[in-house]
């Protein structure tokens, strides 16, 4: 394919994932407030807040850098430093995966009274807080595949994974919601 049919390509799917992402966002918000209470939707905007807070901390930009390393060395084809980058890359998600999940579980014990969340929904939130941790951690050392991708300027790929991502993630709110 042509550097412009791709760059074309990219474009047209980082559109699409705009779109979805829009999409996603405007019919969440009713989604959640169709089967939570005002409470309940409080609740789980926080987890969301602090679980998204833990993991921007946690990143500290590594994985720019992951990336942007892994286009350094992808078209050294008589080296080793490609597949070396990629391990490491594996293993410093897997480091920051971990703390995620661990960070998360210590959160969940002191945020609701920093969040001045009401008493009675603290075991609800440390459940939530906990498991959506451990569901960020483990996804996260899956995000080297997006890094090599991008390092072969395979945008188009990676929007379209991130399309699907949301819709299936909408699909499994629903079915979530709907289950109680």
């Amino acid at each position: 394919m042509s550097r412009t049919k791709r760059f074309a390509h990219s474009l047209l799917s980082g559109y699409l994932l705009v779109g979805v992402t829009a999409i996603y966002s405007l019919l969440t918000f009713p989604l959640g407030l169709h089967f939570l209470s005002k409470e309940e939707f409080g609740l789980w905007n926080a987890v969301a807040m602090v679980a998204g807070l833990n993991l921007i901390l946690i990143d500290l930009g590594m994985s720019g850098s992951i990336s942007r390393i892994l286009i350094d060395h992808k078209d050294e084809k008589n080296s080793s430093n490609y597949g070396t980058v990629i391990l490491t890359g594996i293993l410093v998600l897997s480091v920051q995966a971990v703390l995620i999940a661990a960070l998360g579980s210590l959160l969940r014990f002191w945020s609701p009274g920093w969040l001045k969340i009401p008493e009675k929904f603290w075991p609800i939130f440390r459940i939530l807080m906990i498991s959506q941790c451990i569901v960020l951690g483990t996804g996260y050392v899956g995000r080297i595949f997006g890094f090599i991708l991008q390092a072969h300027q395979r945008y188009d790929i990676c929007n379209y994974l991130s399309a699907a991502g949301l819709v299936i993630n909408f699909l499994a709110l629903w079915i979530g919601f709907k289950l109680g």
